[in-house]
């Protein structure tokens, strides 16, 4: 585990520390010269602590509400968000398509929507290719095996010329649910609701908790983990639905907002790299174009550090730079209902629903995971998941009051059972 460098105690340090002796320097000199009742002290230290209070406000605003840009969005029966059957102009034939995969670095998190990696992507791309079109696929807060579901199924209804897969070190999880993790790390602090508390919390838990987070990221990446053997025996496949058509895979590594200056996860960064060139993938790792940077210019706020607009631009322009002006590939979709990605290749869930969209072709498939003679960890895992984006896809194109509806329900709590999934709210969709 690394320890907290001195640095980081001073710069998490000083600014508490220098409040609360100029707050006891004051009250001191004034009761000493009898400036104060004593009486009054208490409430002499009640107004110099509203003013610092006013003072960080003024300096530390309230993050206001982060924008959430992503993909269009439809409800399925388990309350899962997906952009399946959204009606989309089609686009003109031969027009180039990048789809922009993964999670809240790939949607934009933080923000504006003309300063989202996206919209900066297809900025940055324009000059060589102006009639690209850069979809955005991005999924706040999924974790890597959702966002191979997600893109399973969106890909064989819009299928892209080129896939970059932004991959944050977030993705597999961290093995310390109470740690901070370096993107939203502050929340807690953040919910004490008192700028000078939270300054102070910050001061003296910051560095404690940032050598504990660090470690729990190691733990989570590392080679023995089952999130990790997950990620090498699914890649594979996710590459290959790309490039078996004649597309472009990218698998682009965006380092985390944190210690760029003294980057601790370059070890894992170099592992994930290895990993995608031996499934197959091209590989941009991204912490070349941030290495030495200040990483508090780039957040989109001191208590959320998402990558700002200026952070964003830094990882667009160098996505460009890597796709390069040459024509980008002219790829074609599958003709599968649920994409081998979804579906254990050669499985009768695979053979169910190749050649057949229909709601039932689907429900059958769903059913035939959830019925699969598995372990435990497969069932509450990637067949449960599976099974859970097959219903959802299932229930967008089935019509209300289809008979079908029903089973999906039933099929839909055995699925949450499976996988512990407890459905976000969301639009009542059911009766």
């Amino acid at each position: 585990m690394t320890g907290a460098p001195l640095a980081d105690w001073v710069a998490a340090a000083w600014l508490p520390g220098v409040g609360a002796l100029v707050l006891v320097a004051l009250t001191a000199a004034a009761a000493r010269a009898r400036a104060l009742p004593r009486w009054q002290v208490p409430l002499g230290i009640g107004w110099t602590w509203v003013w610092v209070e006013v003072l960080l406000l003024a300096l530390f605003p309230p993050p206001g509400p982060m924008p959430m840009v992503g993909p269009a969005a439809v409800w399925g029966p388990l309350g899962i968000a997906t952009s399946l059957d959204v009606p989309r102009p089609g686009d003109p034939p031969g027009t180039p398509v990048v789809q922009v995969v993964g999670d809240s670095f790939a949607a934009g998190v933080g923000a504006p929507a003309e300063g989202t990696l996206v919209a900066q992507l297809a900025q940055a791309m324009a000059p060589t290719h102006p009639d690209v079109v850069v979809r955005d696929h991005g999924r706040p807060g999924a974790a890597f095996v959702n966002e191979v579901h997600s893109f399973a199924l969106i890909d064989q209804h819009a299928a892209a010329d080129v896939v970059a897969w932004i991959f944050v070190l977030n993705d597999l999880g961290i093995s310390c649910p109470d740690c901070k993790d370096f993107i939203t790390q502050q929340d807690r602090l953040g919910a004490l609701g008192s700028p000078l508390l939270r300054t102070l919390a910050g001061a003296t838990l910051g560095p404690g908790a940032t050598a504990a987070a660090e470690g729990s990221y190691h733990d989570a990446l590392a080679p023995d983990t089952d999130n990790w053997a997950e990620l090498e025996a699914t890649l594979p496949r996710v590459v290959r639905a790309v490039t078996d058509r004649g597309g472009r895979f990218v698998f682009v590594i965006f380092p985390l907002m944190h210690a760029l200056d003294r980057y601790p996860f370059e070890d894992e960064h170099r592992r994930l790299a290895a990993v995608a060139e031996a499934s197959g993938a091209e590989v941009l790792d991204l912490l070349p174009a941030f290495e030495g940077r200040d990483a508090r210019t780039l957040w989109a706020h001191p208590i959320d550090h998402h990558p700002n607009t200026e952070g964003y631009g830094i990882a667009a322009r160098a996505i460009a730079g890597f796709l390069g002006p040459a024509p980008l590939p002219d790829s074609r979709g599958t003709d599968c209902a649920a994409p081998p990605i979804l579906l254990p290749p050669g499985s009768a869930a695979e053979q169910r629903v190749c050649g057949d969209p229909s709601p039932e072709a689907l429900a059958d498939a769903a059913q035939i995971l959830l019925d699969a003679d598995v372990s435990e960890e497969v069932r509450t895992g990637v067949f449960g998941w599976s099974a859970m984006e097959l219903l959802d896809l299932a229930w967008v194109r089935s019509d209300d009051g289809a008979p079908v509806r029903s089973r999906l329900r039933d099929l839909g709590s055995r699925a949450q059972q499976a996988t512990g999934y407890i459905a976000p709210p969301g639009p009542d969709i059911t009766p």
